[in-house]
């Protein structure tokens, strides 16, 4: 395998993540995939310190982080992240050459579901109302703000963002888009 990442999946949370993981990532023979986000971007992290899912032993697959940690959201508290817009930055300064996919959600589904995933893994109690208002960040559905630095820096070209609504409405379409910009054909996959 190379030493380079040429796909970066910056997964946000509850928006297909783990179905590209598990369904497209795992088992293409081109990618070897991992979720260790500060591969992304921790200049201490290496190649050597990782392990890539891979269901081949080919030289010439791909190398894939997708990671929902790379969004920079956390839905479970009232502070925002300090790092959620300096991600990019960093992921450029270690990966310049890298191409960014992100996929983002229709926001008040993706708040719904940060709602039920909350409940799900924090045990929280309050009412979604109580939730939107006092503990989800709202600055999280900016989506306008990381995709504009990743254009920035990556260039326009080298970033592709994707609803997740495609996915449900249209999967061959989802997938040929996908296929397209990271340059390995999934269309012996499904989901």
């Amino acid at each position: 395998m190379n030493d380079s990442v040429e796909l970066i999946h910056v997964g946000y949370h509850r928006c297909a993540s783990t179905t590209l993981q598990h369904c497209l990532f795992s088992h293409h023979p081109q990618i070897a995939w991992t979720k260790k986000s500060r591969l992304a971007y921790d200049s201490l992290i290496g190649m050597e310190n990782v392990w890539f899912h891979s269901d081949a032993e080919s030289r010439n697959q791909s190398r894939v982080i997708s990671s929902e940690g790379l969004c920079g959201v956390d839905y479970t508290t009232s502070r925002l992240r300090p790092r959620w817009l300096e991600i990019p930055a960093m992921i450029h300064d270690k990966w310049p050459e890298a191409r960014i996919l992100m996929i983002i959600r229709q926001q008040p589904k993706l708040i719904r579901s940060y709602y039920s995933l909350s409940i799900i893994k924090q045990a929280i109690t309050v009412r979604p109302k109580a939730y939107y208002d006092g503990i989800f960040q709202k600055q999280y559905l900016n989506y306008d703000q990381p995709i504009s630095r990743y254009q920035k820096l990556f260039g326009a070209s080298n970033v592709c963002v994707l609803l997740f609504e495609m996915l449900v409405r249209d999967q061959a379409a989802f997938m040929s888009r996908i296929s397209e910009f990271s340059g390995v054909d999934l269309s012996c996959c499904s989901i």
